[in-house]
């Protein structure tokens, strides 16, 4: 245990054990499944029983006996190792049929332990029972190891012949690889990017990769979300572009992920918040009366969508029963922190439009697209780079769950934003339920804080409106 907490009190953010099992089933960290290196025994760690090996001291000193998972999980259980992830490397198929379970510790309520594969989900039930994080057990799993996708593009039937959408950030990734989607069902697709030459870029791409469908067209604008003027101009040009312009789905899949040495906006926000709140807010707000003029025109309820990438930082960083607390926002923090909160304040803006753009015809929805290999985390160390891309799906998983929220008809008839979101693949999921009061204003029973959100993003781009 020394060298665990060692390693936290130098601030590592993450840690990475070995599980093996105990004659009797106790589950043990160690690097190998024998005790010659470090305890100079020639037994295996299965060959004994938890009374035999609690007794063994390790040769080199400070003299340690060997940690078994429920040690490490009480110790991370702590309130103030909070932010540190746990991944677990399960060396052995053979697990004990009843986990002991753990003594009460401090309620964490961000943790996240990454396990491989489905038959030592039980290992999840007992590391959930030590550090709590959403109502469901076995949450974490279903995000990082979802199902198979049951709705793809093969699912939108219908031509989308005369139907106008919005994707951010289309020069590469998910974006690109939507738009292209949009593209061969016979949409017109406005494509934002940061730079002209991606934007040329992103619409040769986009054409090349397969023929559009009758009518479709591709129509690039430059926009950067650090620069609020520059958000402006992308959605005056978009305005511009019609008589009656219409918007049948905004997909706001732009965004950054920040080191730990975040940069400002060009108006001086913190990166995270600027360009996946601020930014992000502030184009939806101007391009909202071409999404409320498309929902009048539009036979079928609830066929006009916001989509707005939250991600599992909402589940892994929101505070408590709030989502952001504004308080503490310019306090320092890791950059895997700051991103994570910034996804928690895309979920409370994609609530707060829900509940004020409903009377529109408008539906709002957050979603996290699913742990997806795109070029997001290129700003980001080493270690989580690795951490991370041994979880990844392709580019196209996470284009799905953007259709979902979309084009399923599950979305008008089942989805309630006050208690559910998207997960990965395209499936309605609760929300941490602690969450659920600041969906709601005061008046109406909540905490008001999603509203409280929205007022602040709102003042910030108030001279840009």
């Amino acid at each position: 245990m020394a060298a665990f907490r060692g390693a936290v009190e130098a601030g590592s953010h993450a840690l990475e054990t070995d599980l093996h099992l105990s004659k009797d089933g106790v589950v043990m960290l160690s690097h190998d499944a024998t005790l010659k290196r470090c305890f100079k025994d020639i037994r295996k760690v299965a060959d004994c029983d938890w009374e035999v090996l609690r007794t063994l001291r390790t040769v080199k000193k400070p003299s340690q006996s060997m940690p078994r998972l429920l040690d490490l999980l009480e110790y991370l259980g702590q309130p103030e190792q909070r932010d540190v992830w746990l991944l677990l490397d399960i060396k052995t198929s053979n697990l004990p049929t009843l986990l002991p379970t753990p003594t009460p510790q401090s309620a964490r309520s961000y943790a996240e332990v990454a396990t491989y594969p489905a038959r030592y989900a039980s290992l999840i039930t007992l590391s959930h029972s030590t550090i709590s994080m959403a109502p469901n057990k076995n949450f974490s799993w279903t995000h990082f190891f979802p199902p198979k996708p049951e709705f793809t593009d093969n699912d939108i039937s219908q031509s989308l012949s005369g139907k106008v959408y919005m994707v951010t950030g289309a020069n590469c990734g998910m974006g690109k690889e939507l738009a292209r989607v949009l593209y061969s069902k016979s949409a017109r697709v406005y494509i934002t990017c940061r730079t002209k030459e991606k934007c040329q870029k992103a619409l040769a791409d986009i054409r090349g990769a397969g023929s559009a469908g009758k009518g479709g067209e591709v129509i690039p604008l430059q926009m950067d979300l650090a620069d609020l003027q520059t958000v402006r101009t992308a959605a005056q040009a978009f305005l511009a572009s019609d008589r009656e312009p219409m918007l049948h789905g905004l997909f706001n899949n732009d965004g950054v992920m920040v080191g730990d040495n975040p940069g400002n906006t060009a108006q001086g926000y913190e990166e995270a918040i600027g360009v996946n709140c601020i930014g992000t807010f502030l184009f939806t707000q101007l391009l909202t009366p071409a999404l409320a003029a498309a929902a009048r025109s539009q036979s079928a309820a609830n066929t006009v969508r916001v989509v707005w990438l939250s991600g599992f930082g909402l589940e892994q960083f929101a505070p408590e029963g709030r989502g952001v607390d504004l308080d503490t926002l310019d306090e320092p923090k890791p950059g895997i922190a700051r991103y994570g909160i910034s996804k928690a304040g895309v979920w409370l803006l994609a609530v707060e439009y829900a509940r004020r753009h409903k009377a529109d015809g408008i539906v709002s929805v957050a979603i996290n697209p699913g742990n997806i290999r795109t070029e997001l985390a290129r700003n980001q160390g080493m270690a989580l780079k690795l951490i991370a891309g041994a979880i990844v799906y392709p580019v196209i998983r996470g284009v799905y769950t953007q259709l979902y929220a979309v084009f399923s008809n599950e979305i008008a008839t089942q989805f309630d934003y006050t208690k559910e979101w998207v997960i990965p693949f395209g499936r309605i999921a609760a929300l941490r339920a602690d969450l659920i009061p600041a969906t709601q204003p005061t008046e109406e029973g909540g905490n008001g804080n999603a509203k409280q959100f929205w007022e602040w993003n709102q003042d910030k781009v108030q001279e840009y409106m």
